[in-house]
């Protein structure tokens, strides 16, 4: 492999040089790394500075579905499919001791389901086919995507508001 080959020249240029200074290396990586973490938490903060209200009206809006015996499903795709997993799991398995395990189900996770679906219809149709098959009026539905507009998701809260045209518990909230 020639050095213009090796991905990790175009991401950490500093690293590829003919003579190395050991300690300057390392005071870079570690300001890198300093960098990237105060960069996260800026995100993090301005997100929840930004969206206070919107996270209260979400957590008021899952406790009013498991309140009238709903179940939350969650969806997304690539790295918010993770994100969707990862919220389910939270009310199947709190870590709290003590506390019931909640109805929720990751409609991301269903590898033969999404296969299936994607090749005989198209991957527009992934959740949508999910959310006909499992949901009834009083579920909740979230939804996880970096970009908030893909078509899947769009399709699947489109078919969550079919069941329950005249009130929005299910399919209330849309986060991006």
């Amino acid at each position: 492999m020639s050095k213009t080959d090796d991905p990790l020249q175009s991401l950490y240029p500093f690293l590829h040089g003919e003579a190395k200074d050991t300690d300057a290396e390392n005071a870079t990586l570690l300001e890198s790394v300093r960098q990237k973490a105060q960069h996260s938490l800026d995100i993090k903060q301005r997100f929840f500075t930004d969206n206070a209200q919107a996270l209260i009206n979400v957590a008021h809006a899952v406790a009013q579905v498991y309140h009238h015996k709903g179940r939350i499903f969650t969806m997304g795709n690539g790295g918010s499919s993770c994100d969707a997993a990862h919220f389910a799991v939270e009310f199947q398995h709190p870590v709290t001791t003590g506390r019931p395990a909640l109805p929720a189900m990751a409609l991301c996770v269903d590898t033969a389901m999404i296969s299936a679906v994607s090749n005989d219809i198209g991957v527009e149709h992934i959740f949508l086919r999910q959310i006909d098959a499992h949901a009834r009026a009083g579920d909740g539905l979230v939804g996880f995507s970096t970009s908030g507009n893909s078509d899947n998701l769009m399709a699947g809260f489109r078919k969550a508001r079919e069941f329950a045209p005249h009130h929005h518990r299910f399919c209330r909230w849309r986060w991006w």
